[in-house]
């Protein structure tokens, strides 16, 4: 969609606003919650916007069930899927559980 475009536009660049992020793709997940690439670019924006400076473990549930609805949503979309496999892997290493 548009939306997820455009929140893909906003996540690049050396330092993404990652709020933005997350609110121009609610919109895109507003009109269609299973779309995996959108769900993906969710998830992506939640992780980033984990502080790691924060004490404790970080909170990667809230992303990673973004990541999972992804996958789950991916079909047969090879390349896709090795994104949303990546993302689930680089935010496995930040203290999520392994699904």
């Amino acid at each position: 969609s548009l939306y997820t475009a455009d929140a893909n536009m906003l996540s690049q660049g050396d330092k993404p606003d990652w709020k933005a992020v997350k609110a121009e793709i609610d919109k895109a997940l507003a009109i269609a919650p299973n779309d995996a690439n959108a769900n993906l670019v969710a998830g992506i924006a939640v992780a980033n916007a984990i502080d790691p400076k924060a004490p404790g473990k970080p909170d990667t549930a809230p992303a990673m069930a973004y990541l999972q609805k992804a996958k789950a949503n991916a079909g047969s979309d090879a390349a896709l899927i090795a994104q949303i496999d990546k993302a689930i892997a680089t935010l496995a290493k930040m203290g999520a559980p392994k699904q």
